[in-house]
């Protein structure tokens, strides 16, 4: 399994409906704005930053999906796909189990 963190920025006048619109696509196709710790806690990604976990897929296809669903919402996208084998954070925020729900349906 390939793990992902994927960073989109919309370019010029986004606002916030723009950045909602991509959140709920880029959520459609698997990309989360939560991450869990290996303690099972939940965490919020910084904006607009998700994770992806995929068993075929490569750095290119990622960023040529993420390319696709940025495009669809707004059409001066910048994206950066980076494939990782592990994460540390901190001071990110928790997620409640209402929020994770609500971030990986």
């Amino acid at each position: 399994m390939a793990r992902f963190a994927v960073r989109v920025e919309l370019f010029g006048r986004a606002g916030e409906d723009d950045y909602e619109s991509l959140h709920g696509e880029m959520q459609d196709n698997g990309y989360y704005r939560v991450i869990e710790s290996g303690k099972g806690e939940w965490y919020h990604l910084p904006t607009a930053t998700y994770d992806h976990t995929s068993s075929s897929q490569s750095r290119s296809d990622v960023c040529d999906e993420v390319w696709k669903i940025a495009k669809s919402v707004w059409n001066d996208p910048g994206i950066l796909i980076t494939e990782v084998n592990g994460m540390v954070w901190q001071g990110l925020r928790k997620a409640s189990s209402q929020e994770v729900k609500a971030a990986t349906a």
